[in-house]
């Protein structure tokens, strides 16, 4: 009985350590920073990971990122979620955004006929083949919501 128990033990040490040692899939930054206290300390610095032709409001401050690269996946998906003041009609700065990333050679992706005005559906350039990736604009309250995931080759 008692070598059964040390058995199992050992076992479950070594499970442990193991998963120590290993990277995990998702790398995570929340500031948890509301948008009064956010507002203060724009703009955000650019996320090295997103590519330069990818548009953000210039006002924006990031209170969210994760990184997620699953074993054998040959991309890593980004996502951030950040605030924004500079235009309270979420519809007018979701269409801005629109052409900026469709002028960078960006195309089209998804449903049009299922996409609401503040949802962007796109793929192309830097993204990771057979990928789209989503900007969400949303109001809330005095300030905007911007949410991207993205997925790009490794």
């Amino acid at each position: 009985m008692s070598r059964t128990r040390a058995a199992i033990l050992l076992a479950g040490a070594l499970l442990l350590a193991s998963c120590g040692a290993a990277e995990s899939p998702m790398k995570e930054m929340k500031t948890g920073q509301t948008a009064a206290e956010a507002k203060g300390n724009a703009p955000s610095a650019r996320p090295v990971w997103l590519p330069d032709d990818i548009p953000l409001p210039d006002d924006l401050v990031i209170f969210e990122t994760n990184r997620i690269k699953l074993p054998g996946d040959s991309s890593v998906s980004h996502r951030l979620k950040g605030y924004s003041w500079a235009d309270m009609n979420a519809e007018a700065v979701t269409s801005g955004l629109r052409e900026k990333i469709l002028a960078a050679g960006y195309v089209s992706a998804g449903n049009e006929a299922s996409v609401t005005p503040q949802l962007i559906q796109f793929s192309g350039n830097a993204l990771a083949p057979g990928k789209i990736a989503f900007m969400q604009v949303d109001a809330d309250g005095d300030h905007l919501v911007l949410s991207l995931s993205l997925s790009l080759p490794e």
